[in-house]
C-alpha cells in the first residue's frame, strides 16, 4: 500500500523503519542535497516527533516546531515532511522524492531525519529541513533577569537587524553588534511583565530574511507555542477580506488608523503571491530580482511600501505566523501606512493522498496558501 504522505510550508505526516535505516537515509539526503548538513538537534526532533505520530497520526504543525524548539533551535524557517506505512522503502522513497522536489535548489542549510515503527508495521518517518543563516546561542523560555544578551555567529556576510515584540503588541527596535561573524543582540524588558518575542533578520539576496525567531516570558511562564487558528475552509476572496479584517482590527487596537484597499497594490500582491505558490519560497526577491517597491511601481502605484509574505497549509495560518514576527507585526502596524493591497493564491497538494489519511486529511488541509500583504504610504 503508497504510504500516505503530506508536505506544506510548514509540515507534513510521517512514517518509519528503524533508527539505522534513519541513519543510512540521512546520509544519503546530505549527498543528495549538498552542501545540506546533518543537524543532532534536527534529529532528536525529527524522531520526537515521529513517535507521538505513530502515537496518533495527528500531524499537528504546532507540535513539531516545539519538538525543535525543544532541542534550542531557533531556527525560523522551518520545512517539515512525514510519511506514514507499512514499507520502509517506500517511505524512504518518498522522502528522498521530497528533497529532490521541495528541498534542492530552495537554500535549505541544516536538516535532521527521525524514524520509528510499531509492532503492528506501522511505520513513521519525519524529515525536519531549515535554512539557517545565524546559529545563536541557548535562550530561556521564561526569565526573571532585567537584561540578557543574546550571542552568536552569523554565517552570512549580510547585514542583520533585530526586533522584539512586547507585551502590549508593540514591537522594538534592537540593537545589533556585530564584530566579524559574531553577533551580541543585548535586550532589556523594560516593558512589564508578560510574552516577549524577539526576531533576527537578514537582509540578503531574497531580501529581508526571518533568520531566528524566539518567544519568552519576564517574570511569567513559558509561552504556549501549541495554540493555532484551526483550519477553516475559505474561497479565495472570503480570505482576502478575512485577513482584511484582522489587519483592521489589530490597527485599530493598537491605536493606528484603518487602512484604504488600493487595487494597484492588490495587483501587485496577487502577482507575487502567484509566483511565490510557483516556487513555495516565501521570499520579498525571487529569481526576477524586483523588490517589492519595484513591483508596486510595476503595477502602477507611486509611493514607499512594506511587505509580508507568507505560506502555510491555511490562510488563517499564514497571517498568523506574520502577526507572530516581530518585523511583519511592525508593517501591519506601520504609522504612516495608507493603502493596503492583499494577494491570496492556492497551491493544491502534488502528492496523491491515499484512503489511510481520510482521518487526517481534514486537519492538515490538501493545498498550500501563499499570502502576501502590501503597506503603501503615497
Amino acid at each position: 500500500m503508497k504510504p500516505t504522505v503530506f508536505w506544506s510550508a510548514f509540515l507534513a505526516t510521517g512514517s518509519v523503519l528503524a533508527q539505522t535505516e534513519g541513519d543510512r537515509l540521512q546520509r544519503e539526503i546530505a549527498a543528495l542535497a549538498a552542501p545540506l548538513t546533518i543537524d543532532e538537534a534536527l534529529n532528536r526532533a525529527a524522531l520526537e516527533h515521529a513517535q507521538e505520530l505513530l502515537g496518533d497520526g495527528s500531524p499537528e504543525l504546532a507540535s513539531l516546531r516545539k519538538s525543535v524548539m525543544k532541542q534550542g533551535s531557533l531556527d525560523a524557517q522551518l520545512l517539515p515532511f512525514a510519511a506514514i506505512g507499512t514499507d520502509p522503502d517506500e517511505l524512504a522513497s518518498e522522502l528522498r522524492a521530497f528533497v529532490r522536489t521541495r528541498v534542492v535548489q530552495r537554500g535549505f542549510t541544516h536538516f535532521g531525519v527521525g524514524v520509528t515503527g510499531s509492532s503492528d508495521g506501522r511505520n513513521v518517518c519525519v524529515g525536519v529541513f531549515v535554512r539557517r543563516l545565524v546559529e545563536l546561542g541557548p535562550m530561556p523560555k521564561s526569565t526573571r533577569a532585567r537584561e540578557l544578551t543574546v550571542r552568536g555567529v552569523l554565517l552570512t556576510t549580510s547585514p542583520v537587524r533585530a526586533y522584539m515584540t512586547v507585551p502590549s503588541g508593540e514591537v522594538e527596535d534592537l540593537e545589533v553588534r556585530v564584530d566579524q561573524r559574531t553577533v551580541e543582540i543585548p535586550i532589556a524588558f523594560q516593558s512589564g511583565s508578560g510574552k516577549y518575542t524577539l526576531e533576527v533578520l537578514v537582509d540578503g539576496p531574497r531580501g529581508p530574511e526571518v533568520a531566528a525567531l524566539w518567544s519568552l516570558g519576564y517574570n511569567a511562564p513559558p509561552p504556549d507555542e501549541t495554540k493555532r487558528p484551526p483550519p477553516i475552509a475559505v474561497r479565495v476572496e472570503e480570505g482576502r477580506g478575512l485577513v482584511k479584517t484582522e489587519i483592521d482590527r489589530v490597527r485599530k487596537a493598537m491605536g493606528r488608523r484603518p487602512l484604504a484597499e488600493a487595487a494597484l497594490l492588490r495587483r501587485a500582491a496577487d502577482a507575487h503571491a502567484q509566483r511565490v505558490c510557483e516556487t513555495l519560497i516565501a521570499a520579498h526577491v525571487l529569481k526576477e530580482g524586483q523588490g517589492p517597491e519595484a513591483r508596486a511601481a510595476a503595477a502602477g502605484y507611486r509611493g514607499k511600501v512594506a511587505e509580508n509574505v507568507a505560506v502555510a497549509r491555511t490562510l488563517a495560518e499564514a497571517h498568523t505566523n506574520l502577526m507572530d514576527s516581530p518585523s511583519h507585526r511592525r508593517n501591519v502596524l506601520l504609522r504612516e501606512a495608507r493603502d493596503l493591497g492583499i494577494g491570496v493564491a492556492r497551491r493544491e497538494a502534488a502528492m496523491p493522498v491515499t484512503s489511510d489519511a481520510q482521518t487526517v486529511a481534514p486537519r492538515l488541509g490538501p493545498a498550500t496558501w501563499c499570502l502576501v500583504e502590501l503597506f503603501g504610504a503615497q
